[in-house]
């Protein structure tokens, strides 16, 4: 009977021992004092841990601390080459600092003009031609929509060596693209500048000089980032008469122009010069002048882009300020729109009341924006290099 007990108590310190063996093992593994080997399961989800390259440091450094740096934006690209392709919508991309700014150029006009007609604006009944046929030279016969390809390729060059993402709306004149779908390229891809390219023409032949054109603080369909539009056409203009020698007229504010009504990222015309004037024909028809007319208005970009959170690293997500609220989000980069009017706010709750709602920013259904984050109740979009929250009751994916 005795060697019976004996058997029992000695196996049962053998378990207790195995047992306080285990949660000792099970504690290291917590403190992160074990090697760390292959990926196991976690004993209450059954999930893969992942196993990190090296041992975490018990004081969190800056970096680890640092909110990231947004990313490139997920297009299909095109690789540099320094050709022209075929086809809208070319993509580059960038890399370094800039790598995250979008810029679009849009070549204005095309071989064939578009009759047909669109609205123009979003839900306006007035109905506009798709594509003019644009000007020509007075004295060289060179037709408008070749001009504004050569400056448009020659400013492509020019920012993507600078590093900047680049969307061409044409590298060829053989496309078919009306004004609002040039606008609608420019929304999907989150522009930060949204740069169209033409040339100018007048029955009187002495009236000369560059102009640009953006749309008016009234404007029905997008006057919530007319502010950017405005400082983005001064900066332009300024810069490409100063590079080029071209006499510099005045910004143009109209609620006119179709291509513009449909944008909702910062948008200029540029109106190079007259075709029909001899003096400005003489130089935008030199061989030189694309290369120079490239240059300014590289250089009146990055002027607006220095006045603007772009440059500063890129928009701002607080991270920390969406946890508080108990919101957390799938990181995305995509196009959506609103399917009722909405207004926008500068955090992902209600709790801030008519304080964080943005009352300038006009959201009606159809209306796009680029979203970067799907959270559970509310998805962070970005409008003009901002990072807002709209209730995910009121977008929708964009299906093309």
């Amino acid at each position: 009977m005795k060697q019976k007990w004996t058997i029992i108590i000695i196996a049962t310190l053998v378990v207790c021992l195995l047992i306080a063996t285990l949660v000792s093992t099970g504690r290291a593994k917590d403190a992160g004092q074990v090697p760390q080997g292959e990926g196991e399961s976690h004993p209450e989800t059954d999930a893969p841990v992942e196993t990190p390259t090296e041992a975490p440091s018990e004081t969190p450094t800056e970096e680890s601390t640092e909110a990231p740096k947004p990313s490139v934006p997920a297009l299909d690209y095109t690789e540099y080459t320094g050709n022209a392709h075929p086809g809208t919508g070319i993509a580059y991309k960038g890399s370094g600092e800039n790598a995250h700014k979008v810029i679009v150029i849009d070549a204005g006009h095309q071989l064939h003009a578009m009759s047909e007609t669109e609205p123009k604006g979003p839900g306006a009944d007035e109905q506009k031609p798709m594509v003019s046929g644009g000007t020509q030279g007075s004295v060289t016969g060179l037709a408008e929509y070749e001009l504004n390809l050569r400056v448009a390729l020659a400013l492509r060059d020019v920012l993507v060596g600078k590093g900047y993402t680049v969307v061409m709306v044409r590298e060829t004149n053989e496309v078919e693209i009306s004004n609002a779908e040039r606008a609608k390229l420019a929304n999907e891809v989150g522009a930060c500048v949204n740069l169209r390219i033409h040339a100018n023409g007048d029955a009187d032949a002495s009236v000369k000089g560059a102009m640009t054109v953006c749309q008016t603080p009234q404007n029905p369909y997008n006057a919530e980032i007319y502010e950017q539009c405005r400082r983005l056409s001064d900066e332009v203009l300024e810069a490409f008469c100063r590079g080029t020698g071209i006499a510099q007229r005045s910004v143009w504010e109209t609620d006119t122009m179709t291509g513009t009504n449909w944008a909702s990222v910062p948008t200029t015309i540029l109106e190079m010069g007259f075709m029909t004037n001899a003096e400005d024909e003489a130089i935008m028809a030199a061989e030189d002048f694309a290369a120079k007319a490239a240059d300014a208005i590289a250089a009146g970009i990055e002027a607006y882009l220095a006045q603007a959170p772009e440059s500063e690293g890129g928009y701002e997500i607080n991270y920390e300020r969406e946890a508080e609220l108990g919101e957390s989000f799938t990181e995305v980069y995509m196009t959506m729109e609103a399917t009722a009017t909405v207004w926008v706010r500068t955090e992902p709750s209600t709790q801030g009341g008519e304080d964080t709602k943005m009352h300038n920013i006009a959201m009606y259904e159809g209306k796009r924006v680029i979203c970067i984050g799907l959270g559970q109740n509310w998805n962070r979009v970005l409008i003009d290099g901002h990072v807002y929250y709209i209730s995910a009751a009121y977008l929708r994916e964009v299906e093309e």
